[in-house]
C-alpha cells in the first residue's frame, strides 16, 4: 500500500486529530501541551492554532526546536523540528475550522489567533494496528515462548529524516 516509510508516516499522522507539543522553556525545562492539528500540508509541515498570548509562544521564541508526540492504542508517532509562529491572516482563515471556536469565540478574525508551524526534520513511528498488530502479537508470543525478542514486522516501525 505504501512504498516508503515517509508515506506510512504521513498516513499515520492523518489519523490523529491532536497530540502533545513539547517545547523548551526559557528556564531550561521541557513542557508538553495538548494541541489540535489544524492542517498537515503536502510538504509534511504540521500546523496548530494557538493564541499569540500563549506561554508556548514565548517558549518557541526562546528555542524553536519542538517535538510532537501522537499516541493511539496501537500507534505512536514522534515528530521533531523547528517551529515558527505564523500570523498570515490568509493562512489562518484557510486553516480555520469550527472546532477552534471553543478557544477562539470571535472566530477566525480573533486578533489573538495565530498558527504554529512545525517543519518535521526527524520522525519515528510504531504501528501495530490491523494485520500488523496480529502479526506483532504472534511474534511477541513466539518471542515469549522461545526467550527471544519479537521480529519487527515490515511497516511496523520506521524512521524518517529530512
Amino acid at each position: 500500500m505504501y512504498d516508503t516509510d515517509r508515506q506510512r508516516l504521513r498516513a499515520l499522522i492523518q489519523e490523529f486529530h491532536s497530540g502533545m507539543l513539547v517545547t523548551h522553556t526559557p528556564e531550561g525545562t521541557m513542557r508538553a501541551r495538548p494541541m489540535a492539528i489544524a492542517k498537515l500540508e503536502e510538504n509534511d509541515d504540521i500546523f496548530f492554532a494557538t493564541s499569540i498570548e500563549s506561554g508556548k509562544i514565548g517558549d518557541i521564541e526562546h528555542d524553536h526546536q519542538v517535538t510532537l508526540t501522537l499516541q493511539a492504542p496501537a500507534a505512536w508517532v514522534s515528530v521533531s523540528g523547528p517551529a515558527r509562529i505564523v500570523e498570515d491572516r490568509a493562512k489562518i482563515v484557510a486553516y480555520w475550522n469550527e472546532r477552534m471556536k471553543v478557544w477562539f469565540p470571535d472566530g477566525k478574525d480573533d486578533p489573538n489567533l495565530c498558527l504554529l508551524q512545525l517543519r518535521p526534520i526527524q520522525a519515528e513511528f510504531w504501528n501495530t494496528q490491523g494485520s500488523k498488530g496480529l502479526r506483532y502479537m504472534f511474534e511477541a508470543a513466539k518471542a515469549y515462548v522461545t526467550g527471544t525478542t519479537p521480529e519487527i514486522v515490515p511497516g511496523q516501525h520506521g524512521e524518517v529524516g529530512a
